[in-house]
């Protein structure tokens, strides 16, 4: 089956300088995540030095200044969070990480989304390849979602409203023309696109909309259609339950156009039950629309377990 792929980079002037088609046959979104010996080491304040108080901030942050200019020695010790881990995330599959707490799994995740290319305290080692690409030819960040297990949500905004509302910042029914673009050069490949792909992917770029129809598909996959025009709430306003909570914060990463989804610990407050449908609800998408999703769980259930295509392990 022919399908549209986008592989998103950096430095590319054609269409708008951050899209380039790249191998019109691959299904859409199929996209493997590679570790080759990944290692992440950080420095550790111990004893009463790695207390949160006021006195303790002043002197890490003295102390901080004084070793960059290497006027003093460190005080902090050496703390290895990840050791030499390889392996693939491979696309179409539910991917189920599991480990005891504090053996890195968070972490581990964060570094699949690009989230600690920023952070200094950080020393990574080994490499993270996407499709065979590192993270210094394209933009990792708009290519995998990271999911937070902290359930964040405009409290005024309905369910339906809010996945709108996270579409259209992560760029539905914004970029038509790069649908234009694929199309041109579909035709002048020779390549005959499937049809019915052609028509979801018009309805999920087209403009003008107040809802897309890639909100009302993750309504019905998560099982939301049923509050979908209830509002999501808080400790003040009341909404919806925590349950639906978590599934919407899971559908705010779905409705974007990323391919690849790294969720940490979102079964956190949720009972088995619940746990069970969210998970029973990723690997549905995982299947459908090929994403490669790599869900961190703690102690999940036979039946929960049983729902994963593979399966990734850390120790501390």
């Amino acid at each position: 089956m022919v399908q549209h792929a986008i592989l998103q980079k950096k430095g590319d002037k054609d269409a708008e300088q951050d899209y380039v088609a790249v191998d019109m046959r691959k299904q859409l979104g199929r996209t493997h995540r590679q570790l080759v010996n990944l290692t992440i080491d950080t420095t550790v304040s111990v004893g009463s030095r790695a207390l949160p108080t006021l006195i303790n901030a002043y002197r890490n942050f003295i102390e901080d200044w004084l070793t960059t200019f290497r006027l003093i020695k460190s005080p902090r010790r050496p703390f290895g969070i990840l050791a030499d881990i390889s392996g693939i995330i491979k696309p179409g599959r539910l991917t189920l990480l599991l480990g005891p707490p504090g053996s890195g799994k968070s972490t581990l995740l964060k570094a699949l989304a690009g989230k600690l290319r920023k952070q200094h305290d950080l020393k990574v080692k080994g490499e993270i390849l996407y499709n065979g690409e590192s993270f210094d030819t394209f933009i990792p960040e708009r290519t995998g979602a990271y999911v937070n297990q902290v359930d964040i949500h405009n409290p005024q905004l309905t369910v339906r409203e809010t996945f709108d509302f996270a579409a259209r910042l992560q760029g539905a029914g914004s970029k038509p023309d790069i649908l234009n673009l694929l199309k041109e050069k579909e035709k002048a490949a020779g390549i005959q696109a499937d049809p019915e792909i052609n028509a979801f992917m018009k309805a999920s770029v087209q403009e003008g909309k107040a809802s897309s129809a890639q909100t009302s598909f993750v309504l019905r996959l998560l099982g939301l259609e049923v509050c979908q025009d209830t509002m999501v709430g808080n400790n003040m306003v009341r909404g919806v339950s925590g349950g639906q909570k978590t599934r919407v914060t899971t559908g705010e990463a779905l409705v974007g156009p990323k391919s690849t989804f790294f969720m940490d610990e979102i079964s956190t407050g949720l009972d088995s039950s619940t746990t069970f449908l969210i998970t029973k609800a990723l690997r549905n998408f995982a299947h459908l629309s090929k994403a490669t999703i790599l869900v961190a769980l703690l102690q999940p259930q036979p039946e929960t377990y049983d729902l994963a295509d593979d399966v990734m392990l850390l120790s501390e």
